[in-house]
């Protein structure tokens, strides 16, 4: 859900129309995702078939999986046929934006015109409800495996140097998720130093052709992007099930009663640094955010010529270049226009 406020003013004084106003927009997205709140079980020839070792063309006989059924024995599985009981994704997410521009159309001559323009954008970071998101990575602060990490690396390191890069002098382990709170509530902290020239120009060469050019600086919002990129580490989780611990000698759990002890609560920020510990750090399409997060910046150039001002269309030439840095990609500007005004003798 998007809310926004657009208010501009306009006045016109002399050879110039100079127009200013602000753009609030208030994104905010609420989303619950129950997964499997109710469990997901599985079942083959894991337990029905003659030994644990059995192959899997005899566990998969037909019937098997049936007779597993039957007897109220699960398989825990793996991957996208694991049993398992989910805990519920819930996030209310709010990304404010507020948008301050001023641009003056002046006619210096019959001829000539220029429009000169600033806008200044402010895109405050992405903030929870509840607190419930991530705020960067701490890439400093021992880890509190980092005692533990480091005794086991020093004694297999004393086994074999030749297997290892460094020294165990030289062995750290860094680093954990950090989250939001009362006082810093937002994913990333606001960039505040968006300010974009615009500047566009037209001449009438004579009666039949007239030249325009232009230039601007354009800023692409983050707006709300939780989904995408995974910022809720510790606030759902997944309870595996499990069926036996002696290799079905005995069974702890049955369809009866699969969750014996029910679903592990989902750890929140309460685990602080050792939040996700062993399981990757973001991914290409999902990296784990700084909070020092700039927007992109894009810079357009548009020259073109136009004949023929009045009459039937003609052809005209326009082309246009793009230089941009930041996380997204230029083609995404390709909607915002540098505002190229025209002048007629």
């Amino acid at each position: 859900m998007m809310g926004s406020i657009q208010p501009t003013m306009t006045r016109i004084f002399g050879n110039h129309t100079a127009k200013f106003g602000w753009d609030l927009r208030i994104v905010r997205e609420n989303f619950i995702s129950n997964g499997y709140q109710g469990s997901r079980l599985f079942f083959d020839g894991l337990y029905t078939s003659p030994a644990s070792n059995s192959s899997t063309t005899l566990r998969n006989a037909f019937g098997r999986d049936i007779a597993a059924f039957l007897l109220g024995t699960p398989t825990a599985g793996s991957g996208s046929t694991a049993s398992q009981i989910d805990n519920s994704i819930n996030y209310s997410v709010q990304s404010v934006y507020h948008g301050f521009f001023f641009h003056d159309d002046w006619r210096v001559t019959p001829k000539l015109t220029l429009n000169l323009g600033l806008r200044y954008e402010l895109e405050g970071g992405l903030s929870e409800r509840y607190n419930r998101i991530q705020r960067g990575f701490d890439l400093t602060t021992a880890s509190p495996i980092d005692a533990a990490a480091r005794a086991a690396y020093t004694t297999a390191y004393n086994l074999n140097p030749a297997n290892f890069l460094l020294t165990p002098d030289k062995f750290r382990v860094l680093g954990g998720y950090t989250y939001a709170d009362g006082t810093n509530r937002t994913a990333w902290a606001t960039d505040r130093g968006n300010y974009e020239p615009r500047v566009g120009i037209s001449y009438a060469v004579n009666q039949k052709t007239v030249v325009r050019g232009g230039f601007g600086i354009f800023m692409a919002p983050h707006q709300s992007e939780i989904q995408a990129l995974g910022l809720q580490q510790g606030f759902s989780g997944t309870t595996p099930f499990v069926a036996t611990n002696n290799n079905g000698l005995t069974f702890v759990a049955s369809l009866t009663n699969p969750f014996p002890s029910g679903a592990a609560a989902s750890p929140g920020a309460s685990q602080a640094l050792l939040t996700a510990t062993g399981i990757d750090v973001g991914t290409q399409c999902a990296p784990a955010l700084p909070i020092c997060r700039k927007n992109s910046q894009f810079a357009r150039i548009v020259l073109g010529v136009r004949p023929e001002l009045d009459g039937p269309p003609r052809p005209q030439s326009t082309s246009s270049c793009f230089r941009g840095d930041g996380e997204r990609k230029a083609a995404e500007t390709f909607g915002q226009s540098v505002v190229v005004p025209e002048s007629r003798i």
